[in-house]
């Protein structure tokens, strides 16, 4: 399918594309020489990373008597002299310094890690006796210790680490997270392809540290891999590339990779790299990318380690010896090309290699190395610069940033489609003259209008991208989950509906005081609140990070951008301009959507055809996991999670309640309802379709990636901005900030009718119509500030466990509050008493599940609801019975009787 003329010249203006990209790649000051010599020859495998904003590198070995095959004056061969000297250098400054502080003993060919905390953490090693002397005798190493740097700027060595269950050189490591990996390497027994973990996460504790033996790797034993820990879109796993089985007359030079999944414990086998990298070196990119950097080929390996030897050991003449062994020099100090220059990249995701740049002539690219990351920067440390020398060249590379200018078009539409924005809240605002209106729109919304807004809610911008990403990144399994709308809505549509319409509440939680309490309606009504405070800082927190990344706008000013604007309108239009907002961002973020999947396979070559056949090849389309597992996405867990999710959605949730209560009549709710669920349906297949072909265009295509991607969820708004025309791209990323605020203000507008109804006018008798409005008003106004307020604290300090504990708790409570409606409203046996011990039961049993990882949490919502329930109505058989009177017209039955 080849792309029609005029979008050719239209996505002309888009940026240049990555494959254009090549690392810079610039050269640090060279190691100082240590006292008592004039130049630092550089060093091979030394300890290598950084602590508090200073790298380390620390131990290795070189040469310093003589190249390997010279001998010295005494007829002797030049030794190998391994360090213990550690050498440090601030980020950003021009000199390394040497440490007074030295290793425990001297070392090298081990692995290291960078630990936030614990430092530069540095595992197994060589080392050889005597120092100088030959022969010499190889020390494996067991050891374990950390460098780190303290607040004075000294050097510290922590040697309080359990040692490695096996004495192990020519090893790798790699972290995640508090968890230390130590790779295969070398033992007295030979090569190995074992691995091991240390569970760091508490360190203090140093008598419970033990290592614990993982399953092995099913390839080949080996020495000197490349490791590193990178997510695969669905978790983080253990890579291992590459590396050398020695035998006793050959070498398998090893270009396999193999990917560890941490909570399967089982190895897979992935796309083989393009050349050996055998004692290279290896750092994560961006979300899903993994570098590897220099490192031998095994061009001349074999022949220089095992061929020449042999010949040069059964040569019949000393003529042909001698032969033998000055073809072999030559080829050591004359022809040898050194090591590979190319940087490889890997993409977990699509498993493709690329080669993400070329190390330039007049800089070296060296084997036996160790690499780091440190924001957005990658070093290289010394190594073998060809076989027996080394070079004390430290590297640092970085990709430019040459992704798309949003330019002054797509500037210029978005900011006319925001404009427009608030010209809606203003031309509403002079209908506002009542709560009823400012909550309800006066019932004047049509029920297509108001499906779509129901439908726009649930549509967050961060479903937009996310849905999306997620496809591409996993499969179609949770698909299945989108269909259980369809199962939910005559159950709403039947019980739910005409019951708010029929007791002519504005928010759900009045009806909670009607059944049971005022401390129930009181509870429930804050517990909203307080999750619709942190919906609307996460809302606009992370969209805000993706959106930073297309547009070139700071974090900060998409925050305050969208939150000022959701001010504004809400404020002052209330309910009737959210929901013509909702109803134009829900058409132009679907018709974005729709030109995506149109332009991503005229960009393929075979069309659709190519696409879909790629996408097929990964099991993209996979639909059904019937795995009994309940802390999975199982087709079960899927099903019964999404029934139950969408059943607090519809039922429960004042936020999507308060939209089909803003219709005439039930007929019109009962039509907006149906709307939305029959449009979720065509929507999230165009969201997974559209998955699955961003994964097939950067599967066939890997080199337009962006390494450095900071998000996963950025992978929808980069295509659109780099492949859609110019124009089209901005007014989508416009509708994407609209989606954001589209959720941003159903939460403001909700949570202002919640204060408003079930505390002031609840508790001031008094209140008037008027002064409703005016509290309504600037609770709004308080809820946006305070929702803006939190979403800038995300972004400018680490709170991210405050938030996870936050977040913990309300949802202990999430299911358990939608439990109390359905125990309101499908039994008469449940009074007040029963219910909050249904209520607190539940929370407790949430708590249970959730530390000990039991279930998924899609599952959450079924196991809330369903405890509640059941302990409450089981509790309630010990307490008082409602009286007939008290319940007329409270529950689905006595609300029946009553209408007959």
């Amino acid at each position: 399918m080849k792309l029609p003329n005029f979008l050719l010249i239209l996505c002309s203006f888009s940026s240049a594309l990555i494959a254009s990209e090549r690392m810079e790649i610039s050269r640090l000051p060279d190691l100082p020489p240590l006292a008592g010599t004039e130049e630092n020859l550089g060093l091979a495998s030394p300890y290598f990373g950084h602590h508090k904003g200073h790298i380390i590198l620390a131990g290795g070995a070189n040469f310093p008597d003589g190249l390997p095959w010279e001998t010295r004056s005494d007829g002797s061969a030049s030794p190998k002299v391994y360090y213990d000297d550690i050498y440090t250098k601030p980020f950003g400054e021009e000199s390394w310094q040497i440490s007074k502080t030295t290793l425990p003993i001297p070392l090298g060919y081990g692995g290291s890690v960078s630990h936030p905390t614990l430092g530069l953490i540095c595992i197994g090693g060589e080392n050889k006796t005597p120092t100088r002397e030959t022969p010499q005798q190889l020390n494996r190493s067991a050891n374990v210790f950390s460098i780190s740097i303290q607040p004075d700027g000294k050097v510290s060595i922590d040697s309080d680490f359990p040692p490695l269950p096996v004495a192990t050189t020519n090893l790798t490591a790699a972290l995640d997270g508090d968890m230390l990996y130590a790779v295969c390497g070398g033992t007295e027994q030979g090569s190995t392809n074992q691995v091991y973990s240390l569970d760091l996460s508490d360190p203090e504790d140093r008598e419970n540290l033990v290592w614990q033996e993982l399953p092995p790797i099913p390839g080949s034993p080996r020495q000197l891999p490349v490791a590193s820990v990178q997510s695969d879109g669905k978790e983080n796993r253990l890579y291992v590339f590459s590396g050398r089985a020695p035998g006793p007359k050959s070498v398998d030079l090893l270009t396999d990779t193999w990917s560890y999944s941490p909570s399967t414990r089982i190895w897979e086998r992935k796309r083989d790299l393009p050349r050996v990298a055998m004692a290279a070196s290896a750092a994560p990119a961006g979300t899903a990318h993994v570098l590897i950097f220099g490192g031998d080929d095994g061009v001349l390996f074999q022949q220089l380690e095992y061929d020449l030897p042999q010949a040069i050991e059964k040569a019949s003449t000393s003529e042909e010896k001698q032969k033998l062994e000055q073809e072999r020099l030559r080829i050591l100090t004359e022809t040898h090309p050194g090591f590979s220059r190319d940087i490889l990249s890997y993409h977990t995701i699509t498993d493709q290699w690329v080669t993400a740049g070329e190390v330039p002539s007049d800089l070296i690219c060296p084997a036996c190395t160790a690499a780091f990351e440190h924001e957005g920067q990658f070093y290289l440390s010394t190594g073998e610069k060809s076989p027996g020398i080394r070079t004390p060249q430290v590297l640092q590379l970085s990709f430019p940033d040459t992704r798309a200018a949003f330019g002054f078009l797509n500037y210029a539409v978005m900011g006319l489609y925001l404009i427009g924005i608030l010209i809606n809240g203003f031309w509403f605002a002079r209908k506002m003259k009542s709560t009823d209106d400012f909550f309800k729109a006066g019932g004047r919304i049509p029920w297509w209008a108001a499906g779509l807004s129901i439908f726009g809610t649930q549509l967050s911008a961060m479903t937009f991208i996310a849905v999306p990403a997620k496809a591409y990144a996993t499969d179609w399994t949770l698909l299945v989950g989108q269909f259980s709308i369809l199962l939910v809505a005559p159950f709403i549509i039947a019980w739910f509906l005409p019951f708010y319409r029929r007791l002519n509440v504005t928010t759900a939680y009045e009806y909670l005081e009607r059944r049971f309490h005022v401390a129930t309606r009181c509870f429930g009504s804050v517990l909203f609140i307080c999750l619709q405070l942190a919906r609307i800082g996460i809302v606009l927190f992370l969209p805000s990070l993706v959106l930073s990344i297309v547009t070139g706008m700071g974090v900060t000013s998409c925050i305050l951008l969208m939150g000022i604007l959701c001010l504004i309108y809400s404020t002052s239009g209330g309910m009737e301009a959210v929901v013509w907002t909702d109803v134009t961002q829900v058409i132009i973020l679907l018709v974005g959507a729709v030109a995506c999947l149109v332009v991503v396979p005229m960009k393929i070559d075979g069309g659709w055809n190519a696409m879909v056949a790629a996408a097929d090849a990964a099991d993209k389309f996979k639909f059904f996991d019937f795995r009994l597992d309940f802390a999975s996405t199982a087709f079960f867990v899927v099903v019964l999670g999404t029934i139950t999710q969408n059943f607090i959605s519809y039922g429960t949730d004042q936020s999507v309640i308060q939209r089909y209560l803003t219709t005439a009549d039930e007929k019109e709710s009962r039509r907006s309802i149906w709307t939305n669920a029959i449009l979720a349906i065509p929507a999230s297949f165009l969201f997974f379709g559209l998955g699955a072909a961003l994964y097939a265009y950067y599967s066939l295509n890997p080199t337009l990636l962006d390494p450095m991607m900071e998000k996963p969820e950025a992978i929808l708004p980069l295509f659109l901005v780099e492949n859609l025309p110019v124009g089209l791209s901005g007014l989508v990323i416009a509708a994407i900030f609209a989606a954001s605020m589209s959720s941003v203000d159903s939460a403001m507008n909700s949570v202002s009718a919640a204060v408003t109804t079930d505390f002031y006018q609840r508790f001031r008798t008094s209140a008037t119509a008027q002064s409703s409005l005016r509290v309504a008003r600037i609770a709004t106004f308080a809820v946006g500030i305070l929702g803006i307020s939190l979403a800038l604290l995300f972004a400018h300090t680490d709170v991210q466990s405050i938030w996870d504990q936050f977040a913990f708790f309300l949802g202990l409570f999430g299911g358990a509050l939608a439990g109390l409606f359905v125990l309101g409203i499908f039994t008469r046996r449940a009074n007040a008493t029963g219910a909050a011990v249904g209520l607190v039961a539940s929370a407790a049993l949430q708590w249970f599940l959730t530390t000990n990882g039991l279930v998924s949490s899609w599952f959450f919502a079924f196991t809330g609801i369903a405890s509640c329930v059941s302990i409450g109505w089981l509790a309630s058989l010990a307490f008082r019975r409602a009286t007939a009177e008290e319940l007329q017209g409270l529950t689905l039955r006595t609300q029946r009787i009553a209408g007959e």
